[in-house]
């Protein structure tokens, strides 16, 4: 089962949402160049950077085992 491949568009789908979220964190570096994030805001940001950190830990092992 380790070498089985991955689920079709399980690949597709971690990426789309790793790009939708890193999208929201340029767009929110962009604003705070100009105004200063408010906590609420640090937070967010923080645990995006969490989420595409387990996001693309999974597509990694995935496709590492597709390989």
């Amino acid at each position: 089962m380790l070498n089985a491949e991955p689920r079709p568009g399980l690949v597709e789908s971690l990426t789309s949402e790793i790009i939708r979220l890193n999208d929201e964190q340029v767009e929110a570096l962009q604003r705070a160049a100009f105004i200063a994030m408010t906590d609420d805001e640090a937070r967010e940001y923080d645990m995006r950077a969490d989420l595409i950190a387990e996001l693309v830990k999974k597509l990694s092992t995935i496709t590492r085992r597709a390989a």
